[in-house]
């Protein structure tokens, strides 16, 4: 029999009709593959992405005040300097002291108490315009040391704890630890207060403001040149 070249025709174009559907199929699958692995990497990509975090409600640094902004170069520095030391004729005995303000100009007043010495000094503007003996307290009611602001002042003050005078009062702590007058005698003790004689306490009440700073140490504060650390 004499094959049919009409059929064979026909089933070469069938196959190559297949041939290139397969390629088709191949192709998109290979192409949905690319796009899955694609798509998973931008996935993967942004998981490892940070989350967005809204702004802060407030500002991270602290606006300067206008005040703030107006200190010089030397009030920035710690503590302060001392310009010149007041002039003491010998040793000062129990309830002596020295105040000299005159000719000294205006300035911010400082308080330095040395527990060890015994001595408070007042310094207005860096200048020592006082020192007197003091009173301070021992045993039980040891007087703290550290830096403290005067937060209240009473000339008339009577001790909410003890219900005796404390003239002249300058509060430095809330549970009663202050500046005041007080019989200032070699033997006796404060609860914890400073005590200085009562003519010397005025006048320093007189000079202190509410947030004058004050420095109580045991021995010589730490200073660096001519400049007290710490107050």
């Amino acid at each position: 029999m004499t094959p049919n070249k009409g059929m064979g025709l026909g089933f070469k174009l069938l196959a190559a009709a297949a041939l290139v559907a397969g390629a088709t199929q191949m192709l998109s699958a290979c192409s949905e593959t690319e796009s899955a692995e694609a798509e998973a990497e931008t996935v993967a990509a942004a998981a490892a992405l940070p989350l967005a975090t809204e702004a802060p409600a407030e500002p991270l640094l602290t606006p300067i005040s206008h005040a703030d902004a107006a200190i010089t170069e030397e009030d920035d520095q710690p503590g302060f300097r001392i310009t010149s030391p007041l002039t003491v004729d010998g040793e000062m005995a129990f309830g002596e002291y020295a105040w000299n303000a005159d000719g000294v100009p205006q300035g911010e007043l400082r308080i330095i108490v040395d527990l060890q010495a015994e001595r408070l000094y007042a310094y207005r503007g860096g200048f020592e315009i006082g020192r007197a003996v003091i009173l301070y307290g021992h045993d039980d009611t040891p007087t703290p040391t550290g830096s403290f602001t005067i937060t209240e002042k009473n000339r008339d003050h009577i001790s909410n704890l003890y219900f005796v005078p404390m003239p002249f009062m300058m509060r430095l702590t809330n549970d009663g630890i202050a500046i005041h007058g007080s019989m200032v005698e070699q033997g006796y003790a404060s609860r914890g207060c400073v005590g200085i004689p009562d003519d010397f306490a005025e006048l320093l009440f007189n000079e202190a403001e509410i947030g004058t700073r004050v420095l109580i140490t045991r021995g010589s504060p730490i200073v660096d040149g001519n400049r007290v650390v710490g107050i």
